[in-house]
């Protein structure tokens, strides 16, 4: 039961988290618009290998954020209102998403490690997952034990890649209504994000 759950988490975390437009989700929409369905397959299983190593490194922190929350218990406050603020934020704001023209190019190798590239220099990701672990701390629902490690990070891998399995089979749907789909996502994200809020608001109170 232990490992469902650690897999479950991971897998809810990883997914919820790939669902607002950003560098990777787009980029696996316009390299499936313009290379093919098994194109953008590869670019995002490149993007979920790395995410592994991502969601790894923030893991290796876990007891110190356990640490710091037993220290400074106004945290759970301060990331309750960090999940209000990010849900208004994807809400409210208006964007105007484009798809690059270069992202595509290259073959099935290239474009699996054009996945890779994109998602290693994406600066949101450790953070993100940072902060999924200090959400999480107070529940006490992770064990930090290499097996436990093990089922947690298959479910970071399986959540990107369903997320990014996602935009590849919507990805012509989107490319014509790009800006109104983004609208739509972020209604979505914002929701979720302002309920994690509202629930973690109640636990620290």
């Amino acid at each position: 039961m232990d490992s469902i759950t650690h897999f479950a988490i991971g897998l809810t975390a990883c997914f919820l988290g790939a669902i607002p437009l950003g560098t990777i989700n787009l980029g696996v929409i316009a390299t499936t618009v313009k290379k093919g369905y098994m194109q953008g397959l590869m670019f995002s299983l490149g993007a979920s290998f790395i995410e592994i190593f991502q969601a790894g490194i923030a893991l290796l922190f876990g007891h110190l954020i356990q640490q710091f929350l037993h220290r400074h218990p106004i945290v759970p406050v301060l990331i309750a209102s960090l999940f209000l603020g990010l849900g208004f934020y994807f809400m409210l704001r208006k964007t105007n998403p484009t798809l690059t023209t270069n992202t595509a190019t290259g073959g099935v190798l290239s474009n699996f490690l054009k996945g890779m590239g994109v998602a290693v220099v994406n600066p949101q990701a450790i953070p993100f997952w940072l902060f999924v672990l200090a959400f999480l701390a107070p529940y006490q629902v992770l064990q930090l034990t290499s097996a436990m490690a093990f089922y947690f990070l298959t479910g970071v891998f399986t959540g990107k890649m369903l997320a990014l399995y996602g935009f590849t089979k919507l990805s012509n749907y989107l490319q014509y209504h790009l800006t109104k789909s983004c609208a739509t996502i972020d209604k979505i994200a914002g929701t979720v994000f302002i309920t994690l809020g509202v629930i973690q608001l109640f636990k620290a109170f």
